[in-house]
């Protein structure tokens, strides 16, 4: 009963959580059609992983997707550090290591956290899925100001608080331990597999449906579109996405250019992750040749040969 009472009371309390988030959001306004929370509220400085050298003024930042970690950057942080960048991966608010108050998770306070974190004016800012919502949202506002953006499998789109919960109950339903996780996910890695149970277990819920369910819906298409004249934008897409069907492909390659939306074979939504190689030839080869390999004939393959972990801050 005391089990079953605790359950009952978890489950209000998320409940309450999203409800709460919503109602402040419906309060203060929208911009662009999308539902975005006007206040702000106080930024917190978040926990983060770097690669590379510090001194490097080839700066990238990482940002990650729901549920996910600045650990799931950790070879692409590896891979741009024998580039020549300095890579900073953030673990968002209420994610791995940061601060997870109870309140505070509209995306632009989300935004704001990562103002307060990273350089305002890096070389290269890279968002995978939520990571290139708020990577959009950033750059739309000059929140920051990157030389170059890459959005990896984006969630441009959110069309409904329903699609937004029935993504963090799939995930929440994640088997967490290891053989099971392994069994489950048969292309991870045990290095990976450990990196992703860990996002898992320090990740807290009922903040992460804030995040995704309280700012439903959204489209930042236009933002984009907004975004493009001020900032080169690469989109890295795998062969099928649930976040980026054909009709937004193409609409991409009219807004981005046509060489700027490239496919990825061999690879699900964590493109850096199951297919770095292709990831890295995707970025390089968009890049110009100044902000290439600093090693004369480095190809993707080598640069993702492993080297460390990172290095841990806040």
């Amino acid at each position: 009963m005391q089990s079953d009472l605790h359950t009952t009371s978890h489950s209000a309390l998320v409940n309450l959580l999203v409800l709460g988030s919503f109602l402040l959001s419906q309060a203060c306004g929208s911009l662009h059609a999308n539902r975005f929370v006007f206040w702000k509220g106080r930024a917190v400085k978040l926990h983060v992983t770097t690669w590379g050298d510090s001194s490097s003024t080839r700066v990238a930042v990482l940002l990650h997707g729901i549920t996910g970690s600045a650990g799931s950057w950790v070879q692409t942080g590896m891979a741009l550090g024998k580039l020549g960048y300095y890579s900073i991966a953030p673990d968002l608010r209420g994610h791995g290591d940061s601060p997870k108050p109870n309140v505070g998770y509209a995306l632009r306070t989300l935004v704001g956290d990562i103002r307060e974190t990273v350089p305002r004016r890096p070389e290269l800012l890279i968002g995978h899925s939520l990571g290139g919502t708020l990577a959009v949202l950033a750059a739309s506002e000059k929140a920051l100001e990157p030389r170059h953006l890459v959005l990896e499998d984006p969630v441009l789109v959110m069309p409904s608080a329903e699609r937004a919960a029935s993504v963090i109950d799939e995930v929440e339903a994640t088997p967490r331990e290891m053989s099971a996780y392994l069994e489950a996910n048969p292309q991870a890695s045990p290095d990976d597999a450990k990196v992703r149970l860990r996002a898992l277990a320090s990740l807290a819920w009922p903040q992460a449906r804030q995040i995704f369910v309280g700012n439903a819906p959204w489209d930042l298409t236009t933002l984009l579109g907004a975004v493009v004249p001020l900032v080169p934008t690469l989109c890295i897409l795998p062969e099928s996405s649930d976040w980026v069907g054909p009709t937004l492909v193409n609409e991409l390659r009219m807004v981005l250019g046509p060489d700027a939306v490239i496919i990825v074979p061999a690879a699900g939504h964590n493109i850096h992750k199951d297919n770095l190689p292709g990831f890295l030839e995707a970025v390089i080869g968009w890049l110009p040749p100044r902000f290439g390999p600093v090693t004369p004939g480095a190809t993707p393959d080598q640069l993702t040969a492993r080297s460390g972990s990172g290095t841990a801050h806040g």
